[in-house]
């Protein structure tokens, strides 16, 4: 709760600055498809997003339910020796990367998803056992695998948070294992803050080619020549890191959609019905993209000629839940919400025992900051959630248990001076 709580007061920041900036020039920067008359209802979600899930989080881990339900869930176990952790995690966190360059594995469903995420995974369990146990090749290899994955989604992926994603794994992974913020004064922060320095500068113009281009060294070339084409530019492509944390224009708009129609009483939530088949069991599984539907809802979409549609907005949870139930489903929905993450979050014996692989691996799952940021997708999340759960247990029911051995030159310290 404490990284959704950052993400969510770095929502409630960059909503703040949108909303200063509202009667000035810089409002196309923020103001891209905002309903005016219904920024009070963004705001309020908004807010509520923020406060609820702590709260219910803090209540349901004191309550002696958690205890009962704790005993019940499966735990996610599967422990490695520091030897094999860095061998065997720095080897799948590259192959999955190399893997997602050539292939979607549309087929595989969650099982596809899950191996996608094993460089975040792998990077975030490497770093904090470097920091926490002071295990330097741990913290080397976090750092490789990291950068491959950044470059992966800079070259060949579509999503901008892809490309970052990583490197707040990084960060989470160094931080969590310190336990303090000594971390940030390491040497091995520098091709961090290096990168997050280029991310922010080419944000703008990254996210107005990457449809429009092609992949590798091409669309480098492209985001060069958009950035000196536009550079001093008030324009939309140059939308910055800040404006898009912003959860004003899809919240105003579900505000409009209840208000022009009315609450759609779970009509969005059809998917529960299947979503639990898994994909390699039938094939043609409708997809699951309420965001495309979003997007189409309110104008900002259209049906391409082979079905698909061209754009996806997130709904975000408590827009999803608004826009189905109103202020009583949000209300009631973040609050189920708290209660799932901490039930769930019991599982991972995140802090009594680091050793814990796969359970360090689904603890920083849970709190991945695109939950945290209001930004983090629809409903869906709950069906990823329990499926990524699962698939982590089975693994540890098969995963072999080693004795804990140290890693040759393992006593080195990370410097952090």
């Amino acid at each position: 709760m404490t990284a959704y709580s950052a993400a969510a007061v770095a929502t409630s920041f960059a909503n703040t600055a949108a909303l200063l900036a509202a009667n000035s020039p810089r409002r196309s920067e923020y103001f891209l498809y905002v309903s005016d008359s219904h920024i009070y209802i963004a705001m309020c979600l908004a807010l509520a997003a923020a406060f609820i899930p702590p709260l219910a989080f803090e209540v349901w881990t004191s309550s002696r339910t958690a205890k009962t339900v704790g005993d019940v869930l499966p735990r996610v176990r599967g422990q490695l020796a520091d030897r094999q952790l860095v061998a065997g995690a720095t080897v799948l966190g590259l192959a999955a990367v190399l893997v997602h360059i050539w292939s979607s594995l549309s087929s595989l469903g969650t099982l596809a998803s899950v191996l996608f995420l094993a460089p975040l995974f792998v990077t975030f369990v490497l770093a904090r056992a470097g920091a926490h146990r002071n295990v330097l090749s741990a913290y080397a290899c976090a750092l490789v695998v990291a950068l491959a994955e950044a470059a992966r989604a800079i070259l060949f992926g579509y999503l901008r948070g892809d490309a970052a994603a990583p490197f707040i794994a990084f960060v989470l992974g160094a931080l969590t294992g310190a336990r303090s913020l000594r971390p940030l004064k390491s040497r091995a922060f520098i091709p961090i803050y290096a990168a997050s320095a280029l991310f922010i500068a080419y944000f703008g113009a990254y996210g107005a080619i990457r449809s429009h281009t092609g992949a590798g060294i091409q669309r480098l070339q492209a985001v060069q020549q958009y950035q000196d084409e536009l550079r001093g530019t008030p324009d939309l492509a140059n939308q910055t890191v800040l404006s898009r944390l912003t959860t004003i224009n899809q919240l105003s708009q579900i505000g409009r959609l209840v208000d022009e129609g009315g609450e759609l009483h779970g009509q969005t939530l059809a998917y529960l019905a299947y979503a639990f088949v898994p994909r390699f069991l039938w094939p043609q599984k409708p997809a699951i993209a309420k965001g495309a539907w979003f997007a189409l809802k309110i104008g900002l979409a259209y049906v391409r000629p082979d079905g698909h549609i061209s754009n996806a907005i997130n709904m975000t949870i408590p827009g999803e839940l608004y826009l189905n139930y109103g202020w009583d489903g949000a209300f009631i929905g973040l609050t189920v919400l708290g209660f799932f993450v901490a039930a769930l979050w019991r599982t991972t014996d995140f802090w009594r025992a680091p050793r814990n692989v796969l359970g360090t691996a689904f603890a920083f799952y849970l709190m991945w900051p695109w939950i945290g940021f209001s930004l983090g997708g629809d409903l869906q999340i709950f069906v990823t959630i329990i499926a990524v759960y699962l698939v982590l247990v089975a693994v540890g029911l098969v995963l072999p248990v080693t004795r804990r051995q140290p890693v040759a030159g393992g006593a080195a310290h990370v410097a952090y001076s």
